[in-house]
């Protein structure tokens, strides 16, 4: 090809990414990543448009379409800190931890975007259990960019914040996006709650919920409630005596309940065991859900071909991280919504229920700021309380219906009395259990638990509700009702 032509194709695909990055601000995603795509086409050795194109898709829940992308971008272009950055942080997005450590410390060295980078080093630290060190890594980067609202808000959440004034001067000013507002709102939340001032630090989580519930769609607590009653009607106790559990695998452990009910807790206590596999959130069942809904699911749930469905059975344990292992968690606490699938699929998979104090399970809701778009209905207190009563009715169906061993973990008594209770726990899902002190130390934990479950079992979070009680009475006379 010509020089010409092909400095003319560049210039087009140039264009088009510019076009692009105007339509991914104004919220145009998927026009964006049709853009790109061409744009990449047009001109494949260009490692800016490649990662463009590689950011677009990660921002659709595209990661896995993004790796390769990424990687390329970085043969492109090795120098790039910024394009080593991106990878790194993929990589550890879709749980490849070891390969986004490598990718984070080469960003590093290349020195391009340090704060950043050793933000989601300390995040990789955190999750691996590297507590110090993640510690460490977002006091250097709260150092390097004071204004950066990230780090700060880290550090406030795990109370190793030092000053309040970076956050207090982001949420004061015009030019902060909502994304880093959000993030100061809850990270002086945490501090005003920690120096006793809970009237304050209430009005700021309130503030950074308002933020995040403005950048998602809304929640619809009827619709939801709809979803619910759909299920129950669905799965009623002679669905499942004429259509017993298909796959006789008892691999499967799926640990249940409201998000911040006790969820980790319970998957580190598991995964000490040598026979148990700590898979995290896992999304397969929430996908195969997905897949199903447009030929409507759940009402052709009686009507779902065997050899479909064990099909589907057998890739979940082709999933898992450890297929030799005797038991595998699954924490997704959402997949209560779907136990009645679940039952279809395995015979004897254990389901563990965590339950909490609602009130205590409602605030550390609200006091939470989620990564990405899950959990919208965390964001309003009215939300939480209707997922709250729909959860409680559904289990209740549950209990009734399901013909699966469900054991109920109550997040007050076990941490009580952890050793009883974590005995009673490891019996329940079908293991001896052993002694505290052979224990080992558990796999990644990747939700915002990883600092509690890491240390001590204690029980410091029961009864946080009472210092907010008078900003919580909306709540409680809505669980009331």
């Amino acid at each position: 090809m010509p020089a010409a032509d092909a400095r003319t194709l560049e210039e087009r695909a140039l264009e088009l990414g510019r076009t692009a990055q105007g339509l991914r601000k104004r919220g145009r995603t998927h026009e964006a990543v049709r853009l790109l795509r061409e744009a990449v086409r047009l001109a494949p050795g260009h490692a800016g448009l490649v990662g463009n194109l590689a950011n677009a898709l990660r921002s659709v829940d595209g990661r896995v379409a993004a790796l390769p992308l990424l990687v390329r971008a970085c043969e492109l272009d090795p120098a790039s800190g910024l394009l080593a950055y991106n990878l790194g942080t993929t990589l550890f997005e879709v749980g490849r931890l070891s390969e986004a450590r490598g990718a984070l410390e080469r960003a590093l060295a290349l020195g391009e975007i340090e704060a950043q980078v050793r933000v989601n080093l300390g995040r990789l630290d955190e999750v691996e259990g590297r507590l110090e060190s993640a510690a460490e890594h977002w006091q250097r980067a709260a150092e390097l960019a004071p204004d950066l609202a990230r780090p700060n808000y880290l550090l406030a959440r795990i109370g190793r914040l030092r000053a309040r004034a970076p956050l207090e001067k982001l949420v004061s000013a015009a030019e902060t996006p909502p994304s880093a507002r959000a993030e100061a709102h809850f990270g002086l939340g945490y501090q005003l709650e920690r120096e006793g001032d809970f009237a304050r630090a209430f009005e700021h989580f309130r503030r950074g919920n308002a933020l995040k519930a403005s950048t998602l769609a809304a929640f619809d607590p009827r619709g939801h409630h709809a979803e619910v009653e759909r299920l129950m009607r669905v799965f009623e106790r002679e669905f499942f005596a004429a259509r017993p559990g298909l796959h006789p695998s008892a691999q499967p452990i799926f640990i249940v309940g409201m998000p911040r009910s006790g969820t980790t807790l319970v998957e580190s206590i598991l995964a000490t065991h040598s026979e148990v596999c700590a898979g995290g959130e896992r999304t397969d069942i929430n996908r195969l859900v997905r897949s199903l809904r447009p030929r409507g699911y759940p009402e052709i749930a009686a009507d779902l071909p065997a050899a479909e469905l064990t099909t589907a059975a057998e890739a979940y344990l082709a999933g898992c991280n450890r297929p030799s292992a005797l038991r595998a968690t699954d924490k997704l606490p959402g997949n209560y919504a779907h136990l009645g699938l679940v039952a279809r699929l395995f015979a004897q998979a254990r389901i563990v229920h965590c339950q909490r104090d609602p009130l205590d399970t409602a605030l550390s809701l609200f006091c939470q700021l989620f990564e990405g778009t899950a959990l919208s209905f965390s964001y309003d207190l009215a939300h939480i309380a209707a997922v709250l009563r729909a959860h409680d009715a559904l289990m209740a169906h549950w209990r009734a219906v399901l013909p699966l061993d469900l054991h109920v973990v109550a997040y007050e008594e076990l941490v009580s009395d952890p050793e009883a209770h974590s005995r009673a726990l490891f019996r329940a899902v079908g293991i001896e259990p052993v002694n505290q002190e052979s224990r080992g130390q558990g796999g990644p934990v990747f939700t915002a638990s990883a600092w509690r479950v890491r240390g001590p079992v204690d029980q410091r979070s029961v009864g946080r509700w009472r210092a907010y009680a008078r900003e919580l009475e909306p709540l409680r006379a809505a669980l009331a009702r």
